[in-house]
């Protein structure tokens, strides 16, 4: 497979399913938000797979890693949110990474980010008192 039919095989019929009437004067969804959903960063990268490609890559590379956290973390992980994760933003990812379109460390970075916020997120909140107790015998001066 090519990495257009890869890519628009993730995708699904995400650039095909809205009427004429979902979309704005300017040619883009018309979203009610700018966030990210049905598996794009941006409402303009919904309108097709070349605009899509373009978003994600210049999203992945000049975004805050953080901006993938909520969109990347799948069910049953310490920080997943219901509203935001679709399988596809991974899978994208994977496939820009692939097709050297986002550099390894770029894509390092973003999955770091991820891995960190499942980590935090686990943590209960005695574990962060003990934490922070730790923190400050190891350091008296700093409380």
């Amino acid at each position: 497979f090519s990495i257009r039919e890869q890519w628009e095989e993730i995708a699904g019929p995400v650039y095909h399913h809205l009427s004429t009437e979902e979309f704005s004067t300017k040619g883009v969804p018309d979203w009610p938000t700018e966030e990210p959903r049905d598996g794009c960063v941006s409402r303009y990268g919904c309108t097709n797979y070349y605009e899509d490609v373009a978003e994600f890559a210049a999203y992945a590379a000049t975004e805050s890693p953080r901006f993938f956290v909520s969109l990347l973390i799948p069910p049953r992980e310490p920080g997943h949110d219901p509203n935001k994760y679709d399988p596809r933003y991974q899978e994208k990812l994977d496939l820009l990474l692939v097709s050297g379109k986002i550099t390894q460390e770029r894509y390092d970075l973003i999955n770091h980010e991820v891995e960190a916020q499942k980590f935090f997120s686990s943590r209960t909140e005695e574990e962060w008192e003990l934490s922070r107790q730790k923190a400050l015998q190891e350091c008296p001066g700093c409380g």
